[in-house]
């Protein structure tokens, strides 16, 4: 309890926004202000580091640092790759084309020519490709697998020179490998021999080993499927309650974006009938003309109400002691506020979808498609 005159301090945690042309620039202030100081407004300053939170590309928006862009940049490296091979496969000549017989096993299409010899540098360029994808993968999958560690356990087979099965490797060990790699082969449908130049303990030396590239696509899918809403929130919730004015630049901008984030995942089910408990939740507050308009009626009149919407955005509400999450949205062409309990907010999302995934792996690949390749 604080004794009469004696002064208490605010912490506050401002965001502020600025959007120039596509992309949106945001600059943190962690602000601790003496209460007896307190003369009206608070100054925030003038706008200085600012760093880019996203980028709008036509009906998608890149929110970058987000758990779900790093989602997004696991799976963008197989997908082009995908697309890769099928302009190496349609640069083939008409007769190698022609004897071409396409086999489907998993994630993975493999082709061949029971006729036909495919040339040496077009199997070393489908070889190069391959390879580019894994390195490019394993950057934010390793992110990932850092994020949520207990998901890290799923193995990956592996096997001997000979093809015989051996121990295996956990996932998330092996992607701390490819991320310190310093001899990686691949051949055919096969990755080889990766060590590293590190001596961290625990790091696999896995010369000598081979691992499919079907097996190793389909962990990296099933890893990224199996990454729930449950998962996110409890993450969220552990990275919030440590949060203050003092936190690392690094983890203030990490909760941010996070929350940001969090519209996507909500904007892409709010046509999901089995979504609307938690609709029902974030529109269950009247906006201030409805809530006067059912005043002035009173309560013998009847009320008809339309309301026509955006998809709402999130924010951290700037009092961290206070543990509130900002919900912006227009509503029949005016911008509202409304303001949740975080613990709230969090236990009404997971009681709705915590058990799936936070975006499933088709929605993803979809995703990539339509930025990459879209006009």
């Amino acid at each position: 309890m604080t004794s009469a005159g004696e002064d208490t301090q605010l912490e506050r945690l401002f965001a502020v926004y600025q959007r120039v042309g596509e992309v949106l620039y945001s600059s943190v202030y962690p602000l601790r202000v003496d209460t007896a100081q307190l003369t009206g407004e608070i100054q925030l300053g003038r706008w200085e580091s600012p760093f880019v939170v996203s980028k709008q590309l036509g009906e998608h928006e890149i929110i970058y640092g987000s758990v779900l862009h790093h989602m997004h940049e696991g799976v963008r490296p197989i997908v082009q790759m995908e697309a890769h091979q099928r302009d190496l496969a349609n640069s083939l000549s008409p007769q190698i084309r022609a004897s071409m017989v396409a086999t489907r096993s998993g994630n993975q299409v493999t082709y061949t020519s029971p006729t036909v010899e495919f040339p040496p540098r077009l199997l070393h360029r489908q070889d190069e490709i391959i390879k580019d994808t894994v390195l490019l993968s394993a950057l934010p999958m390793r992110t990932l697998l850092e994020i949520f560690s207990g998901k890290g356990n799923r193995i990956v087979p592996t096997y001997d020179y000979e093809g015989n099965p051996t121990s295996g490797v956990r996932l998330q060990r092996l992607f701390h490998a490819l991320g310190h790699h310093r001899y990686c082969v691949v051949s055919g449908e096969f990755v080889h021999d990766i060590f590293s130049d590190e001596d961290t303990p625990g790091l696999p030396n896995l010369f000598g080993t081979k691992i499919k590239v079907e097996e190793l696509l389909d962990a990296v899918f099933g890893f990224l499927e199996g990454i729930t809403v449950d998962d996110l929130v409890g993450m969220l919730r552990g990275r919030l309650e440590k949060l203050t004015v003092d936190s690392a630049p690094r983890d203030i901008i990490f909760a941010h974006q996070n929350i940001y984030a969090l519209a996507e995942l909500v904007g892409a089910r709010l046509g999901d009938e089995a979504f609307s408990p938690f609709v029902n939740y974030l529109f269950s507050r009247f906006t201030v003309d409805e809530s006067r308009q059912i005043e002035a009626a009173g309560s013998e009149t009847a009320v008809t109400q339309e309301q026509r919407f955006t998809a709402p955005r999130f924010k951290l509400g700037p009092d961290l002691a206070a543990k509130v999450i900002e919900m912006s949205i227009t509503i029949n062409d005016k911008q509202e506020q409304f303001e949740f309990s975080m613990q709230e907010f969090f236990a009404k999302m997971t009681a709705t979808c915590g058990k799936e995934p936070i975006i499933p792996v088709e929605r993803l690949r979809q995703r990539v498609e339509d930025l990459s390749y879209s006009g």
